[in-house]
């Protein structure tokens, strides 16, 4: 494995990065797990350490769950596994705050709404419905950890016992790291992952430039991070959606913005064609939800309508159109899109003069800061899981009830009741009603126009000549690498060589 930036943590609770998320595959569980299943089967969580579905209580609020028996705690634990570990991963999850618990605050009175009432039962209670419960504790941060861990954070890697198929046995920040087999794992306990290979080595640090030319040459199989755009160009490059959406949005305390019919006007002059040609890799966008998502709108994106949106302007006053600031990163493929929008607007009278932000400082200190009052922004968003996650994109981006001073992730500032109540009506419907209810959600709020959806992006992933197995899957964007084998060098052939399927 190739990395050209050291992963942000080796902490199952804090991986935040998806190169992260590759290795806390291996090296963790948790009571759910996505499959590497390519499209929608690998989108809905199956039991990992949990041995069935859990039984739902007739309210929705109450989900309880049965350990699976034969799971074991590697060094330094060296043990069985039991509902506390379960409990006490989810409980260091609340307590430690990564970006992800949020979503996990459903849980009523936090860790005291997680309870074990024997070794292998685990229940949690709820102050909601929440249909997406399952999703959520599929994700690396929901893994189980030693009971002792529950309340300690700044733990070394290494002192995290793995119930995964490989364990931490080297780790040099900003240079390697090296996985070896879990000697406690046991493919018998574990339905989820298959361990084919012995080891896993990463090297850290690497120019993209030696990245692709150690994969072309055969000499590493895989790139554990995403690659800069543009590259990954080959005979063995895997290119499928990867949850994440490119988006304009307006700032709805900002005049005229404040005005839905303002804004519907943009909405209809931005040509979204031209804009995600210009972008990152991916395809004009429908809806807000992107391809992975439950509830993602199947329509082909809508085209520009600068005469509809000259006239929408016209009727606010504004014949003449008006002159804002639209702000993006200082990358050039923020400059191009933002380009490409500017032109779209300037086709109905609207004068966006682009702003370039170094890209370190836009989020932090521009969009997530309301009093910035930043009028106009594009900006990426990806869902944190696929499947039923609406409430990970429309409900990040467009929930009034996640306004804040700080690091915000509503732009737009729109304070919206009937957003509000879609987002809810969705989380809490049934599992197969509930995409229906997302894709309206999704309507309504285009329709409230604050957020105008650009590009469905892909994540493309060039493969060294020897591997075998990979999947393309919205979480693990980089490979599952419990699924992965190696065919011989020497050998050619479907079995053997470059010549049979991924």
């Amino acid at each position: 494995m190739l990395l050209a930036e050291d992963v942000d943590s080796l902490d199952p609770q804090l991986a935040g990065r998806p190169s992260s998320w590759f290795f806390a595959r291996v090296l963790h569980r948790g009571l759910m797990a996505f499959p590497s299943l390519p499209g929608a089967r690998g989108r809905t969580p199956v039991p990992d350490l949990a041995a069935a579905p859990p039984s739902v209580s007739a309210d929705g609020l109450t989900y309880r769950f049965r350990i699976r028996p034969g799971a074991r705690f590697g060094p330094p634990a060296s043990r069985a596994l039991t509902s506390a570990d379960v409990r006490a991963g989810l409980v260091r999850l609340l307590r430690l705050r990564p970006e992800v618990a949020s979503y996990f605050d459903v849980i009523a009175g936090g860790s005291r709404g997680i309870s074990t009432p024997d070794s292998r039962t685990v229940t949690l209670r709820l102050l909601r419905p929440s249909n997406d419960l399952p999703w959520m504790l599929a994700l690396p941060q929901a893994s189980a950890v030693p009971e002792e861990l529950a309340g300690r954070s700044g733990v070394a890697p290494e002192a995290i016992a793995p119930s995964g198929p490989y364990r931490l046995e080297e780790y040099l920040p900003e240079r390697r790291l090296r996985l070896a087999r879990n000697p406690a794992w046991s493919a018998a306990s574990d339905p989820v992952r298959r361990a084919w290979v012995d080891e896993i080595e990463a090297t850290v640090g690497l120019s993209q430039k030696a990245i692709d030319a150690r994969i072309a040459a055969g000499t590493a199989d895989l790139q554990a991070d995403s690659p800069a755009v543009g590259t990954g160009v080959g005979d063995r490059v895997v290119t499928a959606p990867n949850g994440c959406l490119r988006y304009l949005w307006m700032n709805t305390t900002v005049k005229p913005f404040d005005r839905v019919a303002v804004r519907r006007a943009i909405a209809l002059a931005v040509d979204r064609a031209a804009a995600a040609a210009a972008g990152p890799p991916g395809r004009a966008a429908a809806g807000i939800l992107p391809p992975t998502v439950a509830g993602s709108s199947t329509e082909a994106a809508p085209r520009p309508d600068p005469s509809a949106a000259r006239q929408a302007l016209r009727v606010q006053g504004l014949p003449g159109g008006f002159a804002t600031t639209l702000v993006v990163g200082d990358t050039e493929l923020d400059r191009r899109q933002a380009a490409a929008v500017a032109r779209s607007l300037s086709l109905v009278g609207v004068r966006a003069k682009v702003r370039a932000i170094a890209i370190s400082r836009l989020y932090p200190d521009w969009y997530e800061r309301p009093a910035r009052r930043v009028p106009m922004g594009i900006a990426t968003w990806c869902a944190d899981w696929p499947g039923l996650a609406g409430r990970a994109v429309l409900g990040a981006l467009l929930d009034p009830r996640r306004i804040r001073a700080e690091a915000n992730t509503v732009y737009s500032m729109l304070r919206s009741r009937a957003i509000e109540r879609a987002i809810d009506a969705a989380s809490a419907a049934p599992r197969e009603t509930a995409a229906g209810l997302w894709l309206a959600a999704d309507r309504a709020a285009r329709d409230l126009a604050a957020v105008v959806p650009l590009a469905w992006l892909d994540e493309a992933v060039r493969l060294g000549s020897r591997v075998a197995g990979f999947v393309a899957h919205p979480l693990l964007a980089r490979g599952d690498p419990s699924n992965l084998w190696l065919r011989p060098r020497a050998r050619t052939g479907p079995e053997g060589g470059g010549s049979g399927p991924v």
